[in-house]
């Protein structure tokens, strides 16, 4: 019987073979490594610039770029400072399609806001703590500009009837329920013949429902009295009164912590 088999020689050439293929694809893979470049993910950078108040600014939304083989997302921020009670007024000007975040910390973290405003917030209110803030303009498609304003506000005292402040007819009254002061204000009117009383209220930070606007009104016994004319969030009407002196209550009331915070008051 025969012997099938390699001899000597043909099994030297098919090492050599296998050697030579090994080589080649450990070569190829080196000069892959060392010719195609690696791809790290984006890296993130942070601008932060201080927003004056009264001076309008662009606020720049989120923008990609490559440079030095690497890829780039600038975030900017703008800085406002809080001094003390109060609240601000933000002015916008620009296209509609925003949206501008007011967050405490450096982060792109859409969670982390404490109040935002859009294109359906010209002008926007908000009372917020003491403190640091920056502005984020989250939208990548406009840029609108920003202008801010803050009014300081006292620490109130009239938060009884016994302490209520008085409150002369047609003087308008602006009310902030800061952080730490969200008790009921309390305002002393006086009636100098018989009629209703009208009073005119508004939300400045607007997420209150029209049809609960967390006014009453009291007669010096603290009898409270029955408020049926509701005109949709602009005013009520009391049933005709006698001359005398009767209180109006206003509670601040609301689901949302920064919203429903600064409101008017007038009446006649």
């Amino acid at each position: 019987m025969t012997e099938v088999g390699f001899t000597n020689n043909e099994r030297g050439k098919t090492m050599k073979r296998i050697t030579r293929t090994i080589i080649c694809i450990v070569m190829s893979v080196v000069f892959m490594v060392i010719c195609v470049p690696f791809k790290s993910e984006a890296k993130d950078i942070y601008n932060t610039s201080t927003l004056k108040q009264n001076t309008w600014k662009k606020i720049k939304s989120v923008s990609y770029s490559y440079k030095n083989d690497e890829d780039y997302f600038d975030y900017y921020y703008y800085k406002i400072t809080v001094p003390s009670n109060g609240y601000i007024k933000f002015d916008i000007s620009g296209k509609s399609s925003y949206n501008i975040e007011i967050v405490r910390k450096l982060s792109k973290n859409t969670y982390d806001h404490c109040a935002w405003f859009d294109d359906d917030s010209k002008p926007f209110y908000i009372a917020l703590p003491k403190g640091t803030y920056y502005l984020h303009n989250s939208h990548g498609d406009n840029e609108p500009k920003v202008r801010w304003s803050f009014v300081k506000a006292s620490n109130p005292t009239n938060y009884c009837r016994a302490k209520a402040k008085t409150l002369a007819s047609n003087k308008k009254e602006t009310i902030v329920f800061n952080d730490g002061y969200e008790y009921d204000r309390w305002y002393k009117i006086t009636l100098k013949k018989k009629q209703p009383i009208t009073a005119y209220y508004s939300c400045l930070d607007y997420r209150i429902s029209p049809t609960s606007p967390y006014f009453s009104v009291y007669t010096a016994k603290g009898e409270r009295i029955n408020c049926p004319e509701f005109e949709s969030g602009k005013s009520f009407k009391t049933p005709i009164q006698n001359k005398g002196t009767y209180y109006i209550k206003v509670e601040k009331r609301s689901d949302w912590d920064t919203t429903g915070r600064i409101r008017t008051l007038r009446w006649k």
